[in-house]
């Protein structure tokens, strides 16, 4: 299993995958091997040599071996590329577990000899996952390896019964920039203030921390909004827990873990209608879709929720619901299951 270290959402889809019924019942051998910090250049260049030495000599272990890399787009993609040919000239079976919220504009961007790269790269995984059926299908237009979904899920011990907390309790988890929309909840709970006074948004995560709060303070709402920074077990809880609206106004995503929590936990959800959301938040259903950049919808939606409790549980305990179905352990580690015992046991053709 490779992937970065550090905070962000990639590392808990990883931790949630080891911490599941999949590795704890003794099935299979793993190792979890960090390909890149967030550092100083010689440290990323270190930990990445680091991990291809360590991956070369598992590879050439006796019997079956599974690469499964966790990717993403842009850095993400090349330092996974070479890991993909080293096990690929070992005749090693290779998943290409795709994370990407941005994977379409970063392919497009890139000159076509670079394209070509991707595209050969990609096909000589075994399998590709897909989080979505929308990213399945963009990924099946550039490579010809299988491709089969599997969502993100969460732990059966993660989610509890369903809190209500005040109605005017908001939550935000997740990078903070312009991607995640940030920027635009801000701006949104800047307006709200005025109908809602006692409206509070409770943000969580990394990345430009002293922006966001620059933002926050030049608008004046150091009463309104609160920023900490990356929250993990319990800390986490406690916000989930004192929050009844959830919202994620990105702009571009795969699916994101942060929704799934808050599902899991029946809080009432408002997000954009980008990435994987979509197929997860049926509007009106189990949750607000806007369109992506749209402050105005955004503030609409969130509007609704703080004026009708009604309408927050009804869309909470349908959102939590959806989540068991689909999202829970139980409902997604088979998968998994599935696909390792047919490319480590059954299906002998990547050997030489």
């Amino acid at each position: 299993m490779v992937s970065p270290c550090g905070g962000g959402g990639i590392r808990t889809v990883v931790e949630t995958l080891i911490a599941s019924s999949l590795f704890q019942k003794g099935e299979w051998e793993w190792r979890w091997v960090c390909s890149h910090i967030e550092a100083p250049l010689w440290q990323r260049l270190q930990t990445a040599f680091m991990a291809y030495l360590e991956i070369f000599v598992l590879l050439l272990l006796p019997g079956p071996v599974l690469l499964h890399l966790h990717a993403s787009a842009h850095g993400s993609f090349f330092r996974k590329s070479i890991l993909i040919w080293m096990a690929r000239c070992l005749h090693r079976p290779i998943i290409l577990h795709m994370h990407s919220s941005s994977f379409r504009s970063f392919y497009e961007a890139i000159p076509s000899w670079i394209r070509a790269y991707v595209r050969l790269t990609m096909n000589q995984s075994t399998q590709v996952i897909a989080l979505s059926e929308g990213w399945a299908r963009y990924y099946q237009s550039i490579t010809q390896s299988p491709i089969e979904v599997i969502p993100n899920f969460l732990l059966d011990s993660y989610h509890q019964d369903p809190f209500s907390a005040s109605g005017d309790q908001i939550l935000f988890l997740g990078r903070y920039g312009s991607r995640k929309g940030i920027y635009d909840l801000i701006e949104a709970v800047g307006s709200l203030v005025k109908t809602f006074p006692s409206l509070h948004l409770n943000c969580a995560g990394d990345g430009e921390i002293a922006l966001v709060r620059e933002m926050i303070r030049l608008r004046g709402l150091e009463r309104h909004i609160t920023v900490n920074g990356w929250l993990e077990g319990s800390e986490k809880q406690v916000l989930f827990r004192s929050s009844s609206i959830f919202v994620l106004p990105s702009h571009a995503e795969g699916l994101p873990m942060a929704l799934l929590e808050a599902m899991a936990q029946g809080l009432a959800i408002v997000a954009s209608k980008v990435g994987g959301i979509p197929e997860v938040i049926d509007d009106a259903v189990t949750g607000l879709l806007v369109p992506a950049s749209d402050i105005t919808a955004l503030k609409t939606a969130m509007a609704r929720l703080l004026e009708d409790p009604d309408l927050r549980r009804r869309l909470g305990r349908s959102a939590r619901d959806c989540f068991l179905a689909h999202y829970s352990e139980r409902a997604v580690v088979t998968k998994f299951q599935v696909l390792y015992r047919r490319l480590l046991l059954d299906d002998q053709s990547f050997r030489a």
